[in-house]
Parts: C-alpha cells; structure tokens; sequence
C-alpha cells in the first residue's frame, strides 16, 4: 500500500529546481538593486566632487575681483610706481594703447608659468584677469579702439576668469564706474537761488573790468554757462534778470557762456542733482564730510576748521567753519565749506569748490596783478539743519582780475577723490 506522502511526492516530480530558480532570480535582482546603489553611490560622490570644484573655481574668480578692486581703489603700489588711474588700469601704461585688455600684472604677481595668480601652493586655484573700456571696441584693427594717453575710461569692464580642481572653469565680470559721486556741471559758477518767498533769492557782485567768468572748458569746445542761476520771480524782477544786471560791467569776452537760466521750466537747466533740495545738499554734505576724514586718516585730504594761512590744501577737503584762504593755501581737489568762504588775494585751485551750509562767498583782491584763478567750478547753496535754501550773497567786487573757469579734467579728477563705485557682478 501507497503512503500519502508518496503519492504528493510523485506528484510534484515536474516542480524539482524551482527553488533554485526562484533563488537565482532572487539573487538577480539583488545583485542589480546593489549595482545600481553603487553606481547612484559613485555618482554621487563624483558630482559632489564636481560641485566642490566648481564652487572653489567660483570662489577664485571672485577673489580674483576683489584683487582688482583693491587695484582699482589704489590701495596696491604699481611697478615702476604706475599710478593706478583708469587710463593706467585699462592700458597697463601712461602711454597710449589698444583696447584689447590689460592683465593688471603691474600691480598683481602671476605665475610665469601658467599665466595665471595662483591661490594655493599646488596651483589648482588660480584666477586671470583682462580690464577693458566698455565703451571702445576692442579690436584692435578698429580705429576706435585706441585709447589715447590723455583719454581715462569713465567705466571699466573687469572680467575675472576662476580656474578650480578636476578642470573647473568659472567666469565673472564686473563694471566699475569712476565716479562714486557724480556732478555735471552746468556753468563755471552756480548759485542756488532762495526758495523762501518773502526774502531776497540773491545778491550778487561779480566785479567788473577785471574778473573772468567762462564757461569755456579749459580742455576741449565744450561750452558751458559762465553763470547760472535761479529764474523765479521775486519783486516782479527774476534772479536771472538780476545776475545778467550785475554782470553787463564785465565785457562779454569775459564770460564766455554768459548767465544762464536753472531750475525745472521751459528754457530753465535742471539744478544739479545735489541742489535738487535742500535735504539733497544736506545728505551730500554728510557724505563729504565722512569721505574727507577718511582721506585725511590716509592722507590724502583735509578735515576740520579752518586751516593755518600756510597750509596748502589739496585732496579730499572739508572745512567746517568759516574760513578765509589766501595765496598759501593754494591747491588742488574738491573742497566743501560749510560756512562763509572768502578767497583772499591770488588764492588758486583746480578742482571743485562747494559752498554749502550757513555761508555766502566774498572775493577779496590783493596779491599782484592777479587775483586767482579757479579752474573747475564753483556751486553754492545756503541752508540749515532744516526747511530750505535761504538766500545767498556772492561778492567778488574785491576779485580783480580773478578768473572762475570751466575745466572737464580738473572737474574729473577732483570727482574721482570720492573713489570708484561697483555698478554691477554677474556670474557668465
């Protein structure tokens, strides 16, 4: 007789090795499932290497615009002493060149062999940078793409290219302008007129038969108003009939440009932007004031009360007090004076001079045949710790032959005491 047991085992003969089968399929797909954790695990591993290179390449390439700004700000001493001006930046030379990009290598050490500023010993950080005018062509068989040895770029293309591990390549680029503060000039002499209703807007005595007002730049056809003044009515006469009244005793040769209009009307130019208002001059003299301490701190500027008659003023100057300057103190820059400002004798200066605060601004004579020549322009505006512009005397009956003439050069290179400023960075 037949167990039971024998006759399940007969019957499940055509199943013998599924076991085996099922194990082997089993295993299969363990074997692919561990596979593909390994390769997940090794990419993983090879983009995080990447990502690291890349981010260190970023971060060249950044380090790379910092080097240049540092140049740019010219806190770096250049070879051969090369001053580092924008013509000087975007050159590499005082003398004329192509637009095709310099390397800054007169003010930044690269290696000789790779061309490149290493960051680390092993060379696998390193930076290169190329500053261009983004203003001129940068081919070189372009005409326009000279840059001549009196011309300064008024902006600067920095491209820094960051070179990381594993062939990382990273590239930015900056703009830099050259100007933090920006002033255009509309006439030699500007004089903010009275914005208060039941006083005078301006007094004015420019002389006659000696001083020269001209609007005429020193440097180029460029011609801007001698004089410029406010347009308002006051009196039922207007500051502008007022100006051209006090000046018909100098002969028109010698105000080049004449008395022109300012303010928002028809036939009026705008005020400069710092004399929008009176909180616009206010927030400008804030600003003056911190960027001169600065410059005196690095000594390149003057900051405090009035200085002795022998001290030579040049630079960054803020003087907050009234202050009378005379032949010695004679200099160059941008100079801001928040009191009454009274130029004695043959004062000089290039540059800039504001007048702005509780001041007027008288020009005595004396000291030779002379009596001084500002080449630049000179603003002025009187006004308080509150409300608005207040009236405003102007006297050069003392001035001789005083000369106030426009000058481009001596009005840009007292701008670019204020330092560079950073329009824009983007990653290309």
């Amino acid at each position: 007789m037949r167990s039971k047991p024998s006759e399940i085992t007969r019957g499940r003969r055509g199943e013998r090795g599924a076991a085996l089968v099922m194990s082997l399929l089993v295993a299969m797909l363990l074997l692919a499932a561990g596979g593909a954790l390994i390769a997940t695990a090794g990419m993983t591993v090879s983009n995080a290497a990447d990502a690291t290179a890349e981010a260190q390449a970023y971060y060249a390439a950044d380090a790379g615009l910092q080097a240049a700004l540092t140049v740019i700000r010219r806190n770096r001493e250049g070879e051969d002493g090369l001053e580092a001006n924008f013509h000087n930046i975007a050159c590499g030379t005082d003398a004329e060149c192509d637009n095709v990009g310099n390397d800054l290598s007169e003010w930044l050490t690269y290696d000789e062999d790779t061309g490149r500023i290493n960051l680390s010993d092993s060379g696998d950080l390193s930076y290169a940078l190329t500053v261009t005018d983004p203003s001129k062509p940068t081919d070189p068989a372009d005409a326009d793409a000279t840059i001549g040895a009196a011309y300064s770029p008024r902006y600067l293309l920095v491209r820094s290219t960051g070179y990381g591990p594993r062939g990382a390549v990273k590239q930015m680029e900056m703009m830099v302008d050259r100007f933090k503060f920006e002033y255009d000039a509309p006439a030699s002499l500007v004089l903010r007129e009275s914005e208060a209703g039941g006083t005078a807007h301006l007094t004015i005595d420019p002389g006659s038969g000696g001083p020269t007002y001209s609007g005429q730049d020193k440097n180029s056809a460029v011609l801007k108003g001698a004089v410029g003044v406010g347009n308002t009515t006051y009196n039922s006469t207007t500051d502008y009939a007022i100006a051209l009244s006090a000046m018909s005793g100098i002969p028109p040769s010698e105000q080049p440009g004449g008395v022109i209009r300012m303010g928002s009307g028809a036939g009026e130019q705008p005020w400069p932007a710092v004399v929008a208002d009176a909180q616009s001059a206010r927030d400008f003299v804030d600003f003056a004031e911190e960027e001169a301490q600065r410059a005196e701190d690095e000594g390149r500027g003057y900051h405090g009360g009035c200085p002795a008659n022998n001290f030579a003023l040049n630079g960054l100057i803020f003087i907050n007090a009234d202050c009378s300057l005379g032949p010695n103190n004679s200099g160059k820059g941008f100079m801001v004076v928040t009191g009454d400002l009274t130029l004695s004798g043959s004062y000089n200066f290039e540059g800039l001079i504001f007048a702005l605060g509780d001041g007027n601004i008288t020009r005595n004579g004396g000291g030779g045949s002379s009596n001084g020549t500002i080449y630049g322009g000179i603003l002025a505006a009187r006004f308080g710790a509150n409300g608005g512009f207040q009236a405003l005397t102007f006297n050069s009956n003392g001035g001789g032959g005083s000369i106030v003439q426009y000058d481009s050069v001596a009005v840009e290179n007292a701008l670019a005491l204020f330092g560079p400023r950073t329009i824009g960075i983007v990653e290309k």
